[in-house]
Formats: structure tokens, sequence, C-alpha cells
């Protein structure tokens, strides 16, 4: 188990990652997931806590969680970062919206800009994807000249970079 400070705690699956199949990631994280979910919310049964304080106690453990396994090997990130950007834009799914874009941050700065630029040129077109959804939501203007130099050069995600810098960087519009 691992331990958050003064949060609940946090169950770790590493187990599968010897298994190529990513479903077996995505079930393994979706169950964990709603396990939490479960577990925190039986013990706000009796609370008159306000709604938005029980929600943001229940996701914070959830949280640490998905970018605690997010850094923990490149195929749970895939997992993971696909899970809270389709949260993002289908809606709230195990997180509130905010808290997946949070979750999203949390996982970008802890990769890092450089790594993540370095990651944008993968053979693996996922992990490229990915970095450059990454590089987005990291929110650091630095960011974006290597989104628009790599959609420049004709980067094989330039229709993804040029949704991403238009969202997250409008001033660095690449068109």
């Amino acid at each position: 188990m691992l331990y958050s400070s003064g949060l609940a705690q946090i169950p770790f699956m590493p187990e599968g990652l010897d298994d190529n199949t990513g479903s077996t990631f995505e079930q393994k994280y979706h169950l964990a997931m709603q396990e939490m979910r479960q577990r925190n919310l039986s013990s706000f049964t009796e609370s008159r806590m306000p709604f938005a304080l029980k929600q943001r106690q229940i996701e914070l453990p959830m949280i640490d969680y998905s970018v605690t396994l997010a850094l923990s090997a490149p195929k749970w990130r895939q997992v993971i970062v696909r899970a809270l950007l389709e949260n993002i834009e289908k809606g709230p799914g195990h997180l509130s919206v905010h808290r997946a874009k949070d979750a999203l941050k949390q996982i970008a700065a802890s990769i890092g800009l450089n790594n993540l630029v370095s990651m944008m040129s993968s053979t693996d077109p996922i992990e490229s994807a990915q970095a450059v959804h990454l590089l987005g939501w990291l929110k650091n203007s630095r960011a974006a000249n290597p989104l628009v130099n790599s959609y420049k050069n004709g980067h094989p995600c330039s229709e993804l970079i040029a949704v991403v810098v238009a969202q997250h960087y409008p001033a660095y519009d690449p068109k």
C-alpha cells in the first residue's frame, strides 16, 4: 500500500505489467478507481459535510493514485492519460472534470518539459500523441514552441498538435 500524507490509503496495483494487453491494464485501473470511490463514499454516509467537500475528499486519493500509477510505467501512463482525457471530453467519469485536469497537469509536470518533448518523437504513435496532450496540459509557454515547430515540420500528429495549441496556447497558433 502507498500512503499519502493525511489522505486515506491508496491501493497500488503493479501486477499485470508483464501482460501486454491494454484491456487488462484498463480493467485493473477502472476496478481500483471504483473500489476507492465506494470505500471512500461509505465513510461519508452519515456526514453532514457539504457535497463539494465530500467529493474533494473522495477524489484527492484517487488523483494521487492515478498520478503515482501513471508515473510507474509507460503502459500505465498510456491507460491513465487516455482515461483522464476521456473523463474531460465526455464529462465526469471516475473524477470530476476539474480533478481530471488537475491529474493531467500533475502527470505532465512530473514528467517534465524535456522528457515530454523527447516522447513526442517516439515511434509509438500512442506515446507520441499522449506527449502532445501532456505538453498542452503542462500549461507552460515554453512547451508551445516545440509543439509549433513539430507542427511546421510535418509531425505525424500535426492535426492533434494544432488542436492542443489552439486549446492551451492560443497565442502560438501554428497555422
